[in-house]
């Protein structure tokens, strides 16, 4: 049986981020067990998501093991694919609450993303919602890597959520995760 991890980056973030490549050659360099998927994940939420069930069907299908680790955004899709598939997930400083952070960003989300549609604040928080975890079934399958310096989002709520899930929480980081790669052998012990 195959063990794939999914890596789910976060918001304007991409497979080349710098989580992404210390992933590749960590995987690469120590545990080639591991094959890897990293999407690009559109922008819109329902197309995100679609995107990893297909994918997830397919292997499983396959028979193959499965783990998703996600990072900000990338993190509250990670729950919501966890919960759904009942999967390990890692999540690194995730936005749990992003119907709420979209409100605050809304202008600056306009002046990035080009022709978006009118009224569209309100169908993407529509959307987001949806895939909204309240309670997690087997919090024992998660981990918590986050960091109390993150600027953008209050470790604090993680804290909360992952309180029954394995959690390691740094003083001092930010949103981007500093470290990530002296995380990494944590994470596999985690896998198993």
């Amino acid at each position: 049986m195959d063990n794939r991890i999914i890596y789910l980056h976060g918001f304007q973030s991409s497979p080349d981020s710098i989580k992404s490549i210390e992933l590749q050659q960590y995987v690469k360099a120590h545990h080639a067990e591991y094959k890897l998927w990293i999407p690009q994940l559109p922008l819109e939420p329902d197309l995100a998501i679609q995107l990893c069930i297909n994918y997830i069907d397919e292997r499983m299908e396959l028979g193959e093991n499965i783990t998703i680790i996600g990072s900000s955004l990338g993190g509250f899709y990670a729950v919501y694919l966890a919960q759904k598939y009942d999967l390990n997930c890692v999540v690194i400083n995730p936005a749990l609450h992003p119907d709420e952070y979209i409100e605050r960003y809304k202008d600056y989300l306009e002046e990035i993303i080009t022709n978006l549609p009118e009224n569209w604040l309100v169908s993407y928080i529509n959307v987001i919602r949806s895939f909204k975890v309240k309670t997690l079934t087997h919090p024992k399958r998660f981990l918590l890597l986050t960091q109390t310096g993150d600027e953008l989002l209050d470790y604090r709520i993680a804290q909360a959520y992952f309180s029954d899930s394995y959690a390691q929480i740094d003083e001092g980081g930010c949103h981007n995760f500093d470290g990530f790669e002296k995380k990494l052998p944590h994470i596999f012990e985690f896998l198993g």
